[in-house]
């Protein structure tokens, strides 16, 4: 692309100047007054600016003060005048003119101050670029290393979700993003963040395995670029027709973790409109490497507190779980229902078959209970033979249906099952609530506690509700 040349001067007629320029190869642009030089030479209108005087340059300071304030600063100014002072030199100098020619001057001296200002403006730019791209990246190996600070210190794990979404698209200049979180179970991509336009139309929603370039990522345990998703017969096009939006360039990074696969970042389309790159994707596998040591160290810490909240036999949860839910419970005023619950004759199966058979009732006793109870109510394994549940915002006669469930399974249930034995048992169930019946979580388990010996007493195989004449 040929450079252009802004050429200032008050004649009203075209001399020599634009005509050498012009049979060099250059586009001139001549402007006679101020305000039309300043649209003349902006960034990237000119490339050079040649002040052409008809007079000297002692009376034309204040006008050459005015274009060194209106020009593009990388932009060279070559001053051609009749004659100059000394001192108008040094101002000129002062200014930060670098090629000044007194007519008459060689042809070739214009050709060379020009070709000089073409270089320096060209070096200019380059060194804007080098300076924006180090810029850029000393801001990501900041945000890098601030990120990687916040993932080793939190311990929870929303935390570090929530940071590694707010960075990942910030560091590559994303125009969208997406964390997708990985359901073993279901064996699905789940969109847990998305940031970007129509993100209400996605979070939640699951991705089949397999689909799209993000879900060959997430099947290979392999990050991918894609420069042009037009181009590339994974693209999954129904996310866009469902979100109205447009994805030309992707870059797909699984966390992955000793090739246990947690998720994977998705970034769609640089700002600026260009493609992402190889350097986009190496930023965002640093980071992700980062995350998925965080991620799974906050799952195996998850997993340890939850294993401490479990009953090592029957995986119901334990009395620690039980006190922790007590105390939410009471300072947070909200009502629940508690059946205690024992086993009836239990002891005469350890006696006859032993105590791993004892166990294994236990163990049977549980998993019926699992089943019994719905999404937000807990099991406990008291001690022994000895079980309770917690059922929240239930009141007395639900709590009474449960029970009446547990002994209509237990009427025909038979237990062991196997080697010959088949083993009989009913329950003794107690009932209490709280606040209704008990100020107090402990309270309202020693009242299911007394509530349940009224029923031993009686013969077993039933179920009483507190009261204070037991």
């Amino acid at each position: 692309m040929s450079e252009t040349v802004a050429i200032f001067t008050e004649k009203k007629e075209l001399y020599a100047i634009p005509l050498i320029v012009s049979k060099h190869g250059y586009r001139t642009h001549i402007v006679n007054t101020l305000k039309d030089f300043k649209g003349a030479a902006q960034r990237g209108k000119a490339q050079a600016v040649i002040l052409d005087l008809d007079t000297g340059l002692d009376e034309h300071l204040e006008l050459l003060e005015r274009i060194i304030r209106e020009k593009d600063p990388a932009i060279s100014v070559i001053v051609i005048a009749r004659e100059t002072s000394l001192k108008a030199l040094r101002r000129a100098m002062q200014l930060g003119i670098r090629f000044f020619l007194t007519r008459p001057f060689p042809e070739r001296e214009l050709i060379e101050a020009l070709e000089k200002s073409f270089f320096q403006y060209h070096l200019e730019r380059e060194n804007e670029t080098l300076l924006e791209k180090l810029n850029r990246k000393v801001y990501q190996l900041n945000l890098l290393n601030e990120t990687a600070k916040m993932l080793n210190s939190s311990l929870k794990l929303d935390d570090i979700l929530l940071k590694l979404m707010q960075n990942a698209g910030e560091l590559v200049n994303a125009e969208a993003w997406t964390l997708f979180m990985y359901n073993k179970e279901k064996n699905v991509l789940v969109f847990k963040y998305v940031v970007g336009e129509a993100s209400d139309k996605l979070t939640g929603v699951e991705l089949p395995w397999g689909t799209g370039i993000v879900g060959w990522a997430a099947a290979n345990r392999q990050s991918i670029l894609v420069k042009d998703t037009g181009k590339d017969e994974r693209f999954f096009k129904k996310i866009d027709k469902k979100t109205k939006f447009t994805t030309k360039s992707v870059i797909c990074v699984p966390i992955v973790y000793r090739d246990d696969l947690l998720g994977v970042v998705e970034v769609i389309n640089k700002q600026d409109g260009s493609a992402f790159d190889e350097e986009d994707l190496n930023i965002l596998e640093i980071l992700v490497e980062d995350a998925a040591i965080s991620i799974k160290n906050t799952y195996l810490l998850e997993e340890t507190y939850t294993l401490t909240l479990l009953d090592h036999l029957t995986r119901l949860y334990n009395l620690r779980k039980l006190n922790e839910l007590f105390l939410e419970f009471q300072e947070e005023k909200r009502p629940f229902s508690l059946l205690f619950m024992d086993l009836d004759n239990f002891k005469s199966v350890n006696d006859n078959y032993g105590h791993q058979y004892g166990s294994t009732t236990l163990i049977e006793f549980a998993e019926l209970l699992k089943k019994i109870i719905d999404k937000g109510e807990y099991g406990f394994r008291y001690g022994g033979d000895e079980f309770i549940l917690l059922l929240p915002g239930k009141g007395i006669e639900e709590a009474r249906a449960y029970a009446d469930r547990i002994h209509e399974c237990l009427r025909t249930y038979k237990f062991i099952n196997k080697d010959g034995i088949a083993v009989t048992l009913s329950v003794s169930i107690g009932i209490s609530r709280f606040p209704s019946l008990s100020p107090s979580g402990q309270e309202v388990l020693f009242q299911a506690d007394r509530a349940m010996y009224s029923v031993k007493r009686k013969g077993k195989n039933g179920t009483a509700l507190f009261h204070k004449n037991l």
